[in-house]
């Protein structure tokens, strides 16, 4: 391949793969943000704890779901961008274990899951 050709593809997919990373990170101090100010603003005008732990549950849940997708699109540009490496110089293996983003998206899964089950829990007790 010819190299002027693989420097401009490299840069696009690091240019994407930075674009993903800042917004993985902008989605969710947004959406942790927007929960806060919500949950503050719903228990001040005295609504029902039930039925708001069940909607920022569920916002919670989506927010996962969109981070995870966000995060598995800034991993298939760092493999793009493997590819086109002479010699390699990015880590080889992406960490697939347990990686902050990992656990920021569990943690937002697992909280969103909580609500949800507080959210029903106090909708039956009531």
């Amino acid at each position: 391949m010819n190299e002027a050709l693989r420097q401009t593809q490299y840069q696009v997919f690091a240019e994407h793969r930075l674009h993903f990373s800042r917004l993985f990170y902008q989605v969710v101090a947004f959406i942790l943000f927007a929960v806060l100010a919500a949950w503050a603003v719903m228990a001040w005008a005295a609504v029902p704890l039930g039925g708001v732990a069940l909607v920022l549950g569920s916002v919670l849940g989506l927010t996962s779901f969109i981070v995870h997708r966000l995060r598995c699109q800034e991993e298939s540009y760092a493999s793009l961008m493997r590819g086109l490496e002479q010699p390699p110089m990015l880590p080889s293996p992406l960490p697939t274990r347990w990686s902050a983003r990992v656990l920021v998206v569990a943690c937002l899964a697992c909280t969103g899951l909580a609500l949800i089950l507080g959210g029903l829990w106090r909708g039956w007790a009531a």
